[in-house]
């Protein structure tokens, strides 16, 4: 392999190695592992527009995933998901598509549009209600498309759903499960205990009560409720695969969800009565203490106060919290 090389004024042979290269990306500096031209002769650095750019693209990758932002490929597949054309998404999401174009073609995202574009490829039901405001603004064929995935994913079989729940929580990992076994009728029966106590609890603050729960039982006992992993999310720490776990729970009968008192939202409401007899008299005490704290807080409150707790300062977006950041709850301990 050969190239110009300016210090020796001729054509050399010229090898590529690998070392760490710095890049600036949104303000941030970027160490990666990157591939760069040297000269046989003089060892000097030989430009090399495509090694510039594969290095510049690993640059964005490590921001990418130090900020939790979609990638490219990423956008596609959510795309793909809901059978979208890249101006119907843009419709949907009241994005430009050039914005839509831009990102595909690998331009970062910004946050908000990073986490709205994320819930879009997560949450079904908000994709529903993005459809039933702007369809109007969709092609025949695009919005008889869309009705089709939505139709298909809605009849996903619960024994899909029940694998799928499985396989996200029951992870056999103590420092992510608590050191127990994911339990769902445990699970089913910390939100029965919320909703039978609290009037409209929305899925927001149903989240943060039983990350509480678990954490705050897990401070105490060094053992979790329920044995759910918990993951960092835009409002706070919530169970991983958190849509997909409510679907399931509502399809066998353990809760409904219905709109909350705003008509925006959905608030969770249990369907089975509250067993005590399931719970142990120290795990029906950290279930009163989250109850007394938080009751009559709004969820906004309630997801603002579980920012600040370690567990979700010290992590990323999608990243699951170790139950170790149980020992150094702010706001119940």
């Amino acid at each position: 392999m050969c190239a110009y090389c300016d210090v020796c004024g001729a054509e050399r042979d010229c090898r590529i190695v690998q070392r760490d290269e710095t890049y600036p990306v949104k303000g941030e500096l970027i160490t990666v592992g990157a591939e760069v031209m040297l000269c046989v002769e003089c060892g000097t650095d030989l430009f090399n527009a495509e090694l510039d750019e594969r290095n510049l693209e690993l640059a964005f990758q490590e921001y990418r995933r130090r900020k939790g932002l979609l990638g490219r490929d990423d956008i596609v597949g959510i795309r793909g998901k809901y059978g979208l054309s890249q101006r119907s998404l843009a419709t949907l999401l009241g994005w430009s598509p050039a914005t839509v174009a831009r990102y595909e073609m690998g331009a970062l995202p910004s946050v908000p549009h990073n986490e709205q574009i994320r819930r879009f490829g997560d949450d079904v039901e908000y994709v529903k209600e993005l459809f039933e405001a702007r369809k109007d603004r969709l092609g025949q064929y695009a919005r008889r498309k869309i009705e089709g995935k939505l139709s298909q994913l809605n009849s996903v079989p619960e024994e899909f759903l029940e694998k799928y729940i499985l396989a996200k929580h029951s992870i056999h990992n103590d420092a992510l499960q608590g050191r127990n076994e994911f339990d769902l009728d445990k699970t089913a029966g910390m939100m029965a205990f919320f909703a039978s106590k609290m009037k409209d609890v929305t899925k927001t603050k149903m989240f943060k009560l039983v990350w509480y729960s678990d954490f705050l039982a897990y401070g105490r006992t060094l053992k979790s409720i329920s044995g759910m992993v918990y993951c960092h999310n835009l409002h706070g720490p919530t169970p991983v695969a958190h849509d997909v776990l409510l679907a399931y729970m509502q399809s066998i009968g353990l809760i409904d969800l219905k709109s909350d008192a705003s008509g925006i939202g959905e608030s969770v409401d249990t369907l089975i009565a509250f067993d005590e007899s399931m719970f142990s008299e120290e795990e029906l005490r950290v279930l009163n203490d989250v109850y007394r704290k938080f009751d009559g807080f709004s969820a906004t409150r309630t997801s603002d106060i579980s920012h600040l707790e370690d567990g979700y300062v010290r992590t990323q977006m999608r990243e699951v919290i170790p139950y170790d950041y149980a020992m150094s709850l702010k706001a119940i301990q």
